[in-house]
């Protein structure tokens, strides 16, 4: 069975090494176990810099300056909702998904 199938199946579930987040109004962010990806209307970058987390966290929590000694990460998830793999906007295009699960 591959990826894609399981998680078609269990809408919740995601990766253990990848975690998608949504704040419900087209911002994304994947977590991956050494860095991430932001996605937004706007613009998609992987492997963002400090300053573009920065930017992105501003702009999906409005409580940003709240946040003083908590990385850039760490706000922009405390403002968004995590989802499971099949909800990830890179759901069809994930490498991941097409690898098989070793039962």
């Amino acid at each position: 069975m591959l990826y894609k199938d399981y998680m078609r199946s269990h809408e919740t579930d995601n990766l253990l090494w990848c975690r998608p987040f949504t704040d419900g109004n087209g911002n994304y962010i994947v977590i991956y176990e050494t860095d991430c990806m932001i996605h937004s209307k706007d613009v998609s970058i992987n492997c963002p810099t400090e300053k573009q987390l920065s930017e992105f966290a501003k702009t999906v929590n409005p409580d940003y300056s709240l946040y003083s000694g908590y990385t850039s990460e760490e706000i922009i998830t405390s403002a968004m909702d995590e989802i499971g793999c099949c909800n990830c906007p890179f759901y069809n295009t994930c490498a991941a998904m097409d690898e098989t699960i070793n039962e």
